[in-house]
């Protein structure tokens, strides 16, 4: 697969340069390189089509009518977004996260082909304004987390990982037996090292060093944690490792 992305882009570089969009000898190469790799990109997207790379997980099953509720991210139907998978970016997709599988679900042939992706291939996909990051078990091994896809809220020296899940759950309804119970768990990743935190308190824990700092400083924003947590995080996370330069 890269040794076949590696040769379109010779041959795009060399067509450029026979087009005569490079007029200087002193040229950025580098520059020449990353029109000739947008432009195979977008040939690969809108040219390979179904017998691309992505389309070769296994089948997908939806839940039936006797689960109450969406098994998905923010219950959404097909959303397009983008994925990185085998090294390879794809945009325009059509998504589905299902959080009580952690697959990330897509279709062909106007939804006549469910399919999940091989989770292990996806390093990262995008939708609906959110960044999912695949963790795998050499990363997570020494960690209080398992393998699995996780919404990246905060990155810079540290990152803020959000784990979200859907529990399948039993009800005593004869026409819609289980139904799904969101989840959500939070973790902290600095030097290294995973962190499990709950809230505000556990949260501020890891933090010693800068704790009363950190909490001056969300209350001068005027929000509380509890009402919106995420928000919270990323603007102390922000603040802390501003304090850090």
């Amino acid at each position: 697969m890269h040794r076949f992305i590696n040769f379109l882009v010779s041959i795009m570089c060399l067509n450029l340069i026979a087009s005569g969009m490079v007029h200087a000898q002193g040229s950025d190469k580098g520059s020449i390189e990353n029109v000739a790799i947008n432009k195979v990109e977008t040939f690969f997207n809108t040219s390979i089509e179904a017998q691309s790379m992505l389309f070769n997980g296994p089948a997908y099953l939806s839940y039936g009518s006797s689960v109450d509720g969406s098994a998905y991210f923010q219950d959404l139907d097909f959303s397009n977004g983008s994925v990185i998978y085998d090294g390879f970016r794809y945009n325009n997709v059509p998504l589905q996260y299902d959080l009580y599988l952690d697959k990330v679900v897509s279709v062909l042939y106007g939804k006549s082909r469910l399919f999940s992706l091989v989770s292990e291939k996806v390093s990262d996909f995008y939708i609906n304004n959110h960044h999912f990051v695949y963790i795998g078990i050499a990363a997570a091994k020494t960690a209080p987390i398992e393998s699995g896809f996780f919404d990246l809220i905060y990155k810079g020296k540290l990152r803020i990982l959000v784990k979200r899940v859907k529990k399948l759950q039993f009800t005593l309804n004869a026409e819609t037996p289980y139904y799904f119970k969101p989840k959500t768990t939070y973790y902290l990743e600095r030097d290294d090292k995973y962190y499990e935190f709950d809230n505000e308190s556990s949260f501020l824990s890891l933090f010693k060093e800068r704790k009363n700092e950190l909490k001056r400083h969300l209350a001068e924003r005027k929000i509380k944690f509890k009402n919106d947590p995420e928000r919270a995080m990323v603007i102390m996370a922000t603040y802390f490792e501003r304090l850090l330069n």
